[in-house]
């Protein structure tokens, strides 16, 4: 991470609420699922049954990068597992990482965070991420090179 970048978690969106939909704006990114309204109207119907759980990258004090995850404690044969999903998973047709056209340097970070935090979920389930994704190749290459 060069000097001037910084990853920083938020447990809570409403944190980021002056500065979300300009990171989608600036990142390019036309989808509906991606605003910050929509997510905020998906937590009022579902956010009591998870932790929010959202690194975002800030450039020069702006964020330029936002993972939109939550963590989901779900109940597998009898045990509680914690999952790593996107918020607005079981409700968006997709979803994605909010990152700018060079997104394979952000990814890393993200990606590199995630597993730096691997104690607070058991698995990661990152769908639906849209065939069209330019995210799909990287995040393809880097789960290989991590197995």
């Amino acid at each position: 991470m060069s000097q001037n970048k910084e990853i920083v978690l938020f447990e809570n969106m409403s944190r980021l609420e002056k500065e979300w939909d300009d990171t989608v704006h600036l990142c390019g990114i036309n989808n509906i699922f991606s605003t910050y309204e929509w997510l905020k109207c998906w937590l009022q119907v579902y956010g009591n049954n998870f932790h929010q759980f959202i690194p975002c990258i800030r450039e020069n004090g702006v964020i330029i990068a936002i993972a939109p995850l939550a963590i989901v404690p779900q109940i597998r044969n009898g045990i509680t597992v914690n999952i790593l999903k996107f918020m607005g998973d079981g409700s968006a047709d997709y979803l994605d990482f909010i990152v700018p056209d060079d997104s394979d340097k952000c990814l890393r970070i993200f990606f590199d965070f995630i597993y730096d935090h691997h104690e607070k979920w058991d698995y990661c389930t990152l769908s639906p991420i849209s065939e069209d994704s330019n995210n799909i190749k990287f995040i393809d290459e880097y789960l290989l090179q991590k197995n």
